[in-house]
């Protein structure tokens, strides 16, 4: 069965599915974050008031088994959200120099990934860089 699920007022760049947890989650250029419900096709918006000043989100990622998210957007910054505090930030980072283009968690661990266009970086559970590979990927 195919349904529509309206929310997002910009352009959807990224959409992450569980279908076990019958549960997804999008993020529109513009207007953020939204968790859905799939079943009853309801999301959870995140507030541009919480977005803040992080620019357009280009990408991101979903740890479904530890209930975050991150994301990566324009102006350099990547940011990890809590989903069981209602899509509640718990650490934002703007040193990455660059738009981000991609994001992912490692599996296994809390650790990410990111890569703009000049650089590529690991990320620890808590925000702090813990590698840097310059160049124009």
């Amino acid at each position: 069965e195919c349904s529509l699920l309206r929310g997002h007022t910009s352009s959807v760049c990224c959409l992450l599915v569980n279908w076990e947890l019958r549960r997804a989650m999008s993020a529109g250029l513009m207007d953020g974050l939204r968790l859905w419900t799939l079943e009853s096709r309801q999301s959870v918006e995140v507030s541009r008031l919480q977005m803040g000043e992080m620019g357009r989100i280009f990408c991101c990622d979903i740890d479904w088994k530890n209930e975050k998210a991150i994301t990566g957007s324009g102006l350099g910054v990547l940011t990890l959200w809590d989903l069981n505090l209602l899509m509640k930030i718990v650490w934002r980072n703007d040193s990455h120099g660059h738009d981000v283009y991609a994001v992912s968690f490692e599996p296994g661990s809390m650790r990410c990934l990111s890569a703009g266009e000049f650089s590529v970086c690991i990320w620890d559970q808590m925000g702090a860089l813990q590698c840097r590979i310059e160049g124009a990927f």
